[in-house]
Parts: structure tokens; sequence; C-alpha cells
């Protein structure tokens, strides 16, 4: 299965959903981004912290 096969799947299975369904959904990915860029900032934060100690 390609990437576009992939996409087409997803999209099919995103239109099969409810509108609860997709607001979960949207809550789920806004924690799921926000997670992952705190995660990104603490990263690089620690990497500009390592450096000024070197």
């Amino acid at each position: 299965m390609d990437a576009e096969d992939q996409k087409t799947g997803l999209t099919d299975k995103l239109e099969s959903l409810d509108i609860e369904e997709l607001k979960d959904l949207r809550k789920t990915l806004d924690r799921a981004i926000a997670s992952y860029e705190t995660r990104k900032r603490q990263e690089a934060l620690s990497a500009v912290e390592q450096a000024a100690q070197e």
C-alpha cells in the first residue's frame, strides 16, 4: 500500500465518523500536537543549556 492509498483510506475512515467522534479526535490531536511542541522546546532548551556549559 502506497502513501496515496493510505491517505484515501484515512479520508474514507474520517468521513465515516460522526460529529462527536470528529470532535474527540480533534481534541486528541490538539493534545498530541501540544505535547510534541513542548517536548521539542524542552529538547532545544536542554541543548542550549548543555552548549552553554561547555
